[in-house]
């Protein structure tokens, strides 16, 4: 009786440590496990973390775009916002700058956010694994980005039909509204390419920029001087693009006195004009 309940138990170990190498899932689509707490400021309800990432010390992304206005770290009170917010520094590249022709040696030194410029090479670069599946942080932040859901649908089934991959690999930045998508910059998008170092820091900007806290800031400037929230509703209190001549259209920052405009042409995220003119229409 000991005998084969001896040889059950080798069988059994045999088979569990066995079996487990077999049957785990072999994927290279960034996977977060995820806890419930709070962002700084309130801004992400569902925390991800990565296990391979430290999230909490102050980490620089190097973004690159055809669109950025940069060659350097970001300065202005739109970098202050970003370090208070989420612990992060910006080094922008601008593809048409001396120097940045080479794309192959910037990927290769990793770069966290890309802007793509059209069709071509949004779906060429998916179709190559050089951009992350953002659908698993986004159903895990649903909470921000419920309001895309059409545009993120529509989207998914296009890359599908394009490249065969399932997923959604970058949210659209010039939106006209939060339900429609303009067709001629519907593959302009920002993205976290596969070699991003600071993946989940990188799709944190993303969703912040996305989130209706994101989108009031780039629209209308700093928080407390051009708008504000008060009883669930945003109030503009100032509107720079109406009053560009004036004297006060400066703000001072640790960096010194910026543009109140600066965030619209620094970094291009999601959030734009139109969507904060609409979220302001959304509350009268």
């Amino acid at each position: 009786m000991k005998k084969i309940l001896y040889t059950i138990i080798i069988a059994m170990t045999i088979c569990v440590s066995g079996c487990s190498k077999n049957t785990a899932p072999q994927s290279s689509t960034f996977i977060p496990k995820t806890s419930r707490t709070k962002e700084a400021g309130g801004v992400l309800k569902n925390k991800i973390s990565s296990v391979s990432e430290n999230t909490s010390k102050e980490v620089t992304l190097r973004a690159i775009s055809e669109i950025n206005a940069l060659d350097e770290v970001m300065k202005g009170w739109y970098a202050d916002l970003f370090q208070e917010k989420m612990n992060i520094k910006i080094f922008g590249m601008d593809y048409s700058l001396p120097g940045r022709e080479n794309y192959e040696q910037e990927y290769e030194k990793g770069i966290d956010i890309q802007t793509y410029r059209g069709e071509a090479d949004y779906y060429d670069n998916i179709k190559a694994g050089r951009i992350k599946n953002m659908e698993p942080y986004i159903k895990e932040n649903f909470k921000i980005f419920s309001r895309y859901s059409k545009i993120l649908k529509h989207l998914k089934k296009k890359t599908y039909r394009k490249t065969g991959k399932i997923g959604i690999y970058g949210i659209p930045i010039w939106l006209q509204s939060f339900d429609t998508l303009n067709k001629k910059y519907e593959e302009y998008c920002v993205c976290v390419p596969a070699s991003s170092r600071h993946p989940k820091k990188a799709m944190d900007l993303i969703a912040w920029s996305a989130s209706e806290e994101g989108i009031m800031n780039i629209a209308f400037g700093p928080e407390g001087q051009m708008w504000k929230k008060k009883k669930g509703k945003y109030i503009l209190i100032y509107d720079w693009q109406k009053k560009m001549n004036s004297s006060d259209k400066f703000v001072k920052t640790k960096s010194g006195k910026v543009d109140y405009s600066s965030a619209q042409f620094k970094m291009q995220l999601v959030g734009n004009r139109n969507l904060g003119e609409e979220l302001l229409r959304e509350n009268k």
